[in-house]
């Protein structure tokens, strides 16, 4: 059986948010892969996508993923674009009990265009656009992986949530 739990999902489903939540309700660690990015990297994920672009942080988020013990029974958070690269969605998949999260799209394209400054991912002169073209090439990517999907929309989806990861785990 695969120890860690590991949750993916577009950019501000609540992959931390809820990570943390269950993390907590099932006692055991938590882990939030940009977190370890920081740690390692001393910078942001943000700061290490725009002073490297999406190509060589994809790289170093993998570097991070390396250094963690998959093995650990923990929850683990993983960047919106983790499972883009190859290496990294292998290893998450080989080594690891994924489930993707999502949220209505509504939802996601206010909390996103509502951050300043503006996600460098999308294009500044037509982010609703681009933000549509890119959530809707990430669900490709998602939906390839055959994998359990949560909409998360209110509280009894998360205990949904919760309710799968305890059959996982117990």
């Amino acid at each position: 059986m695969k120890n860690t739990f590991c949750l993916c999902g577009f950019k501000h489903v609540g992959k931390t948010t809820i990570g943390k939540k269950l993390a907590s309700k099932l006692k055991i660690p938590f882990v939030d892969l940009d977190q370890e990015i920081r740690k390692l990297y001393g910078k942001t994920a943000p700061e290490l996508y725009l002073a490297y672009g999406e190509a060589i942080f994809r790289q170093l988020e993998y570097l991070a993923l390396e250094t963690l013990d998959l093995s650990a029974k923990q929850i683990l958070s993983l960047g919106g674009g983790t499972i883009t690269y190859s290496r990294s969605k292998e290893k998450v998949l080989e080594k690891t009990h994924l489930v993707c999260l999502t949220i209505p799209y509504n939802r996601l394209e206010k909390r996103i265009l509502a951050k300043t400054p503006l996600w460098s991912a999308l294009d500044k002169n037509n982010p609703k656009e681009s933000l549509k073209i890119l959530h809707d090439k990430r669900e490709l990517i998602f939906d390839s992986l055959l994998i359990p999907k949560f909409s998360i929309k209110d509280s009894l989806s998360i205990k949904n949530l919760e309710d799968y990861a305890r059959q996982y785990f117990w």
